[in-house]
């Protein structure tokens, strides 16, 4: 084991790495995170609401990052409520253009 990222709730959600070495996933509290796929370190931690077990995806359209995470989930296995569920799209910052 190189790192372990601990919390206080289940983690259900995808665990997406990238090439660039940044890796996605998110929590049962709602929290999307960003972590360095090196060293662990949190690199972004936001509250996006509902609890979040589903897919997290990368992808590029028109030369500019982005990341996709869905949410919403009620599951009385890992005790979580929730509203209809939802998908948000994050953009990562991109170059600037000459």
């Amino acid at each position: 084991m190189i790192w372990k990222y601990d919390t206080d709730t289940p983690m259900v959600a995808a665990v997406t790495p990238t090439a660039g070495g940044v890796l996605f996933t998110a929590d049962t509290k709602g929290n999307f995170l960003a972590l360095d796929a090196a060293s662990g370190t949190v690199l972004l931690k936001s509250a996006l609401g509902d609890p979040i077990g589903g897919g997290v995806v990368t992808y590029m359209l028109g030369g500019k990052q982005y990341v996709a995470v869905a949410g919403g989930m009620k599951n009385p296995v890992v005790l979580t409520e929730s509203g209809p569920a939802w998908v948000a799209i994050l953009s990562l910052p991109g170059q600037p253009k000459p």
